[in-house]
C-alpha cells in the first residue's frame, strides 16, 4: 500500500462514506465442483452490483476509484486499485492476483473476479459468503478410524511405535530381547495394541533408568568378573 504524503481529507471523506455504504446484495450464485467429489454453492454480488452500490456514495463524498489490470510472469492476472479524493490525496493498493490461463473468456472472468475482490478489499466491503459459510458446505473426508485387532482392541499408534523403536535403539535392545511373544503374545511391535504399547514404553523407560550407572563402592573389575560368572545377560532385561 502507498499513499500521498497527507491523507487527512481522504480519511475524513472515507469515514463518511463507510457510514453511508451498505454491503451490496448477493444476488448471484456459483457452484464449485470438488476434485475429490461433491460440490458446494455460495452467493455473491456481481461486479456490476458492487459498482452500482458504491459509485453514488463515492461521488457524494468526493471519492473515486481507478483500477488497473496487470499480469505476472506466472500467468496470473491482477488488479491494483487507487482510491482518490477530490483534494488530490490518494491511497494505492497492491495488485490482487488470480490465475488466468486459457482463452479470452477465461481472462475476462479472471479480470472481473480480480476487480471485484480488489475493490471490495479497498472499500472494506463484504459481497460474498464468508469463508466459514462456504467451508461449512465443503464435503470433508471422514475421519480415519483407529485400526483395531480381531478382539476389537485399538492398535498401537504410529507415535507409540516410533517411541518404542527409539527407546529400544537407545538401550541397544533387539526385537528378540523385547520378548514380545512372551509378554504380549505377538511377533512384532506392529501387532501391539495401544495398551500393550503403553505398557512396553513404560517398561523401556524404567529399564533405561535402571541402567544409569551409579558410583561403585567396590572394586569395579572384581565386581564385573563376579557378575559375568553368575548370571545370564538376558536376565538384565526386565521383560
Amino acid at each position: 500500500m502507498n499513499h500521498s504524503e497527507n491523507i487527512s481529507q481522504l480519511a475524513e471523506a472515507f469515514a463518511a462514506f463507510q457510514a453511508d455504504v451498505r454491503n451490496p446484495p448477493k444476488d448471484q450464485s456459483a457452484t464449485i465442483k470438488m476434485k475429490a467429489g461433491g460440490e458446494f454453492t455460495y452467493r455473491f454480488a456481481a461486479l456490476s452490483d458492487v459498482l452500482e452500490t458504491v459509485r453514488p456514495l463515492l461521488a457524494k463524498h468526493g471519492l473515486s476509484v481507478v483500477q488497473e489490470l496487470v499480469t505476472d510472469t506466472a500467468g496470473g492476472l491482477g488488479c491494483s486499485t487507487l482510491l482518490m479524493h477530490a483534494s488530490g490525496q490518494f491511497i494505492g493498493f497492491a495488485p490482487f492476483f488470480v490465475p488466468a490461463t486459457g482463452d479470452a473468456k477465461d481472462h475476462g472472468s479472471a479480470a472481473s473476479y480480480a476487480r471485484r475482490y480488489a475493490l471490495m478489499a479497498a472499500l472494506n466491503l463484504a459481497a460474498a459468503d464468508d469463508d466459514a459459510g462456504v467451508a461449512g458446505q465443503v464435503p470433508r473426508p471422514p475421519a480415519k478410524a483407529q485400526p483395531k485387532n480381531d478382539a476389537g482392541e485399538a492398535m498401537a499408534t504410529s507415535r507409540q511405535l516410533g517411541k518404542i523403536k527409539a527407546e529400544a535403539e537407545d538401550a541397544g535392545l533387539t526385537d528378540a530381547q523385547l520378548k514380545l511373544k512372551k509378554s504380549y503374545g505377538v511377533e512384532t511391535t506392529s501387532e501391539l495394541t495401544r495398551d500393550q504399547a503403553s505398557d512396553l514404553i513404560a517398561r523401556l523407560l524404567k529399564y533405561r533408568e535402571e541402567q544409569t550407572p551409579e558410583a561403585p563402592d567396590v572394586d569395579p573389575a572384581a565386581e564385573q568378573a563376579r557378575a559375568d560368572a553368575e548370571h545370564d545377560p538376558d536376565d538384565d532385561i526386565p521383560f
